[in-house]
């Protein structure tokens, strides 16, 4: 998976070094020196984070999921806007059992990237974790009108569509995921898509980095 670096802007704090205005010569070579240090500011916040990312795919690609997601948790805190980020954030949040926050996670990526597929596709797998299939099949749907025919929705929605109409014959307040482990008891051991594919993108994201 790769990365769109979106370096956060940081707060431009201006002071006061003189009591008196020495002419427009001299606040111009002010502006310049103030805009040279946001520019490096910038670059630092950049750089910062693409450690944090890294180092968290490595943590990721080795399956300790509680360290890979505090490694992202910093780099979210100066890349806010990075939608590929939150979007790898919500598969290992998933991954190791936190599903809501993985919901909340993938809704920012795609709230951030309304055009990606990727995002909306992962979207729907955490959604379909959590037990809410109508949900997944609405954000499978926003995939397909991205990307008709994407291999993951060929594969996947099947699957979303048999859960929603299991649902819906169900008490209200029934989660779908448990009438998914009883219907398929012979294949509990087999991995969710959500889970392939939270190793898959970690291992993708270490190489691009």
């Amino acid at each position: 998976m790769s990365f769109k670096i979106a370096s956060r802007r940081p707060a431009k704090v201006q002071k006061r070094i003189s009591a008196f205005d020495e002419g427009d010569t001299e606040q111009q070579d002010k502006d310049g020196m103030a805009g040279s240090t946001s520019a490096t500011a910038n670059q630092a916040l950049a750089v910062s984070a693409s450690k944090w990312i890294r180092k968290g795919s490595v943590y990721a690609e080795a399956g300790d999921a509680q360290a890979a997601l505090r490694c992202w948790d910093q780099a979210a805190l100066i890349q806010p806007c990075n939608s590929r980020l939150h979007e790898m954030r919500a598969q290992v949040l998933d991954q190791a059992g936190r599903t809501y926050e993985a919901v909340q996670a993938a809704q920012q990526a795609v709230s951030l990237e309304p055009d990606w597929v990727e995002g909306h596709i992962t979207l729907a797998r955490v959604q379909l974790n959590l037990g809410e299939p109508q949900l997944a099949l609405a954000s499978y749907t926003a995939a397909a009108k991205l990307q008709p025919g994407h291999p993951d929705l060929v594969q996947e929605v099947p699957n979303a569509q048999m859960l929603a109409k299991m649902h819906q014959q169900q008490p209200r307040g029934t989660r779908a995921h448990v009438l998914e482990s009883k219907s398929d008891a012979a294949g509990a051991g087999t991995s969710h898509p959500a889970a392939a594919a939270a190793a898959a993108a970690a291992a993708a994201a270490a190489a691009a980095a």
